[in-house]
């Protein structure tokens, strides 16, 4: 067993690594009906590990095929449906889950939903002849042979036929041939009949597939049994049954078994007959084919009643019931002979039910194409009415036509009722596609209507998303474009000669077998127009339909008018309430504001956050009055350290724009790569690792201010892309191609002088007039040293607001402080007060201040004790007078020093060793 497990595995494994997938091919070579079991257990241990959905999708179908051969319809469907939902999959494996789909549905008698699906098959196929689209085709021509339309079906399995010869593909040539004969049969075309089922032998034959000559030999059985060639039938049958046994195909088991008890009971073998239409029935049930259960009863019944068994009315019940059950538009094919049946049980016991029976029976079988089996019994029919004092009279063709007339007729007063009560315009249009499409029997069909003087369209069924994507679209447009400038409907390719359509002029395309156009026009006023067509098939328009069609176009028109202006009204109050609302929103807070202008004003000018008196910053607050006021954008130039960011604030927050955002970025801090998204945002997927859609800083700052710092270090890349957005106003995230408008005041900042930056080339001189609208440069601390208190001050009571500085010493340390030349500014300043208060826990101490700083200003006056002469002193020397001072400053605390002098404290012993220093020797300052 694991062998053959392992066989069937790499076999599969194999199929799938082929690049190319073709789901309908994959199936069919992959698929065993003697070894199912085996097979379902691989697919199902392979998708558990499976990752690539293509290859996910490819198995499911397996699956799928397993169950619907099984006849376990209901978990073919969730496999194929499974499929359906998939993403990332080709459009074709799409296409092929959706034809399964169908086909289950067809052989459940859900007829809607599979015509609707198989559409949309074609559709997806577009024009490509593939095993894909003859299932389609195939389908469609038994939903139609199901409901009564032979000539519609047969037409589509022609189609079936020639593209699966043109395509090599023998086995579904052979589905289609047979269906074809069925049809023909039903039509009356017995010739033909036997002609294409003698081609299925022949096709079958060379093939040499059990599963064909199976379907071959029953489909001749039933032509036999429908000739009255007992004998034949049942021999032809058999042979069916045994070899559907031997492929292990269940689906088809409970049809035959049917039609064998048919061949037995015209035998007048009644107890084989009863036998076999049982088991047909119990496996019909089993598997729920509706279609089956009822034909499979109504067999039942039939015997039962011949042999006088009451439970004849139990069957015959059975099999009516399930035949009203279908979702048809039409009687269902076999309902007439149920019907029948059942009058003929009922007319010894109750005459008015069995004439009730007979008179419906023979309106459905006047309704049928002609043919020998129809003519015989609808003459039965007939004579038994006759013996019961009631005449009818058999047309030929009036009274299907009448029939269908008032099906459609009803149809066309569901969608005008539907429309009439629907208020949204989107709805309104989907049902008017969706009525045309089902009273026609079109494939596709979109709306188009005229926008800003251009004609675009709105609903669509069955079309490329883009209709413009379509091949024959121009050959359409200019059908479209004629039908809309003389106002008229328009037909190309119907069998019947129109009377209200233009269509001689009409052109269809080479891939359109029938297309009709229907202007909506509301008086002289054209709207947009209409258009349908099928490729498959061509549509069957009778007069009576095309008037009811441009009646229901018209009615159509008038209330999507109406519908049209309601919504007109309805966004235009939207709107104005809007506004107004908008309104007063404005109005409460131009109110708040008021209220607290004063408050603002007092504030304006205070800048808390800038220290200094210098007139250096006299000037600066003084330009700062002036420029916060504004939108203007500000360039900021200073050395690290001067408050770049701290006056950007203050023109933020002193400004119209203080209630929104005030966003900083470090142009040098961030990569180039990443500086374009950190920026302008991007969407979900523009990227590796881009797993949603992100807001750009620009984005969030939107009506806000937006702190770019050191953008002298900004890319070249970057300064054209920063160009567009400030001369735009607008932003485009990446993967995106819709712009998105901005409002955000720029305030630039750089520690080097832009216009030197400009003239070496390495800044874009468009850029920098953009941004150097208002410029600011700010002093460095030494230029306004005369601040250096009131920065103290602050620094100080900023980080130890509990404690002073002790006035004995406030003097000294003034003096070293503005001895230093302080390359790092404002920052700088701040970091040396903030260690002052941090490291002097007993008390304030001078000498926490960093060395460079004690050193450069004993330099300048104040004694140190390592360079107290202009001597020439070798690198040993200097380093053993600066471990002298550190020992000395930390009396003699060896931990200390080695902390003043940023070494290790192990480093401190093996110094002092090998510069020959002892502790002794030291002299300490108390």
């Amino acid at each position: 067993m694991a062998a053959k497990i392992s066989k069937v595995q790499d076999k599969l494994l194999a199929a799938l690594e082929k690049k190319a997938p073709n789901a309908s091919a994959f199936v069919d070579e992959q698929y065993d009906p003697m070894e199912t079991a085996t097979l379902l257990k691989v697919c199902r241990l392979l998708l558990k590990k499976e990752k690539d959905p293509v290859r996910k999708a490819m198995l499911h179908m397996l699956v799928g095929r397993i169950y619907h051969d099984d006849a376990n319809f209901d978990d073919a469907a969730k496999e194929a449906l499974l499929v359906s939902k998939m993403k990332d999959i080709p459009t074709s494996v799409t296409a092929y889950a959706y034809g399964i789909i169908a086909s289950i549905y067809t052989q459940q008698g859900d007829f809607v939903r599979a015509e609707k699906l198989c559409k949309s098959v074609l559709a997806l196929t577009g024009e490509t002849e593939s095993e894909t689209f003859v299932l389609a085709v195939n389908t469609i021509g038994n939903i139609h042979y199901y409901n009564g339309r032979f000539a519609l079906a047969l037409e589509y399995y022609d189609t079936g036929i020639r593209i699966t010869k043109k395509l090599g593909l023998k086995k579904r040539a052979i589905v289609a041939i047979i269906n074809s004969a069925l049809a023909l049969g039903v039509l009356g075309r017995l010739d033909e009949v036997i002609k294409r089922l003698e081609e299925a032998r022949k096709l079958a034959q060379e093939v040499g597939d059990d599963r064909s000559i199976a379907q071959v030999a029953v489909t001749i059985g039933d032509n036999y049994l429908k000739q009255g060639e007992l004998e034949k039938a049942l021999e032809q049958l058999s042979e069916g049954l045994r070899l559907t046994k031997k492929i292990g195909q269940k689906s088809r088991l409970a049809e035959i078994y049917t039609e064998i008890a048919r061949a037995h009971f015209g035998l007048e073998q009644f107890d084989l007959a009863l036998e076999n239409a049982m088991k047909g029935l119990s496996l019909a049930e089993k598997m729920n084919q509706k279609i089956h259960i009822a034909s499979s009863a109504g067999m039942v019944g039939l015997i039962h009643n011949h042999t006088g068994n009451a439970d004849a009315e139990n069957f015959l019940k059975k099999s009516i019931e399930t035949y009203r059950a279908w979702p048809s538009d039409v009687e269902s094919v076999g309902l007439e002979y149920s019907l029948f049946q059942y009058g003929k049980f009922l007319l010894p016991k109750n005459k008015n039910e069995a004439l009730q029976c007979f008179q419906e029976a023979a309106a459905i079988l006047m309704k049928r194409p002609s043919s020998e089996n129809v003519k015989k019994k609808l003459e039965e029919t007939r004579d038994i009415l006759h013996e019961l004092g009631v005449e009818i009279v058999l047309p030929e063709e009036k009274p299907r036509e009448l029939e269908k007339g008032q099906e459609n007729l009803k149809k066309a007063l569901e969608i005008s009722k539907t429309i009439n009560l629907e208020t949204s315009l989107n709805n309104i249009l989907n049902i008017i596609v969706d009525g045309v499409l089902e009273i026609s029997g079109a494939e596709r069909g979109f709306i188009v209507f005229m926008e800003d003087g251009l004609w675009k369209t709105t609903i669509s069924r069955n079309f490329p998303e883009d209709i413009t994507e379509e091949s024959e679209y121009p050959a359409i447009q200019k059908i479209i474009q004629n039908s809309l400038k003389s106002g008229k409907p328009m037909m190309g390719g119907c069998r019947h000669t129109s009377r209200v359509f233009e269509s001689d002029s009409v052109e269809v395309p080479d891939s359109v077998r029938t297309l009709l156009v229907f202007p909506l026009a509301v008086g002289e006023e054209i709207l947009g127009c209409i258009y349908i067509d099928s490729r498959v098939a061509a549509m069957d328009i009778s007069s009576d339909l095309e008037d009811l069609m441009t009646a229901v176009m018209e009615h159509a028109a008038f209330v999507i008018a109406k519908t049209s202006q309601y919504e007109s009204i309805r966004n235009f109050s939207e709107k104005l309430e809007h506004r107004i609302e908008r309104q007063n929103m404005e109005l409460r807070r131009t109110r708040t504001e008021l209220e607290k202008k004063q408050q603002e004003l007092e504030l304006k000018h205070h800048y808390k956050n800038i220290i200094g008196k210098s007139s250096k910053m006299r000037e600066i607050f003084r330009l700062l009055d002036e420029i916060t006021g504004n939108d203007l954008p500000v360039s900021i130039e200073g050395e690290s350290g001067t408050g770049k960011e701290l006056v950007a604030k203050a023109i933020h927050y002193n400004g119209p724009r203080k209630k929104k955002n005030f966003l900083a970025i470090n142009c040098a801090a961030i990569p180039e790569s990443l500086m374009e998204s950190e920026l302008f945002g991007y969407e979900k997927g523009a990227f590796t690792g881009a797993d949603e859609r992100k807001a750009g800083i620009f984005e969030q700052a939107n009506g806000g201010t937006l702190f770019l710092d050191e953008i002298g270090n900004m890319s070249p890349v970057m300064q054209q892309k920063l160009l567009r957005v400030v001369q735009e106003n607008e932003v485009r995230r990446l993967g995106s191609d819709s712009p998105l408008k901005v409002d955000v005041r720029i305030i630039s900042a750089t520690n080097k002088s832009l216009s030197d930056l400009v003239a070496g080339g390495t800044f874009r001189e468009d850029l920098f007039y953009r941004l150097n609208v208002l410029p600011i440069t700010l002093p460095p601390l030494r230029d306004r040293k005369e601040d250096i208190p009131l920065l103290v001050e602050y620094f100080w009571k900023k980080i130890s607001p509990y404690t002073e500085i002790p006035e004995n010493d406030k003097g000294e340390l003034l003096k070293l402080l503005n001895d230093y030349d302080w390359p790092g500014n404002v920052r700088e300043l701040e970091n040396e007060i903030t260690r002052l208060a941090s490291l002097g826990k007993t008390g304030f101490n001078i000498k926490y201040l960093s060395r460079h700083i004690l050193h450069e200003s004993r330099q300048s006056g104040v004694p140190m004790g390592i360079f107290l002469s202009e001597e020439s002193l070798t690198l040993p020397e200097i380093e053993k007078r600066c471990i002298v001072a550190a020992l000395e400053n930390a009396k003699g605390n060896k931990t200390k020093a080695a902390e003043l002098l940023g070494i290790p404290r192990t480093s401190i012993d093996s110094k002092m060793k090998k510069l020959n220093i002892r502790l002794a020797e030291l002299v300490y300052e108390y």
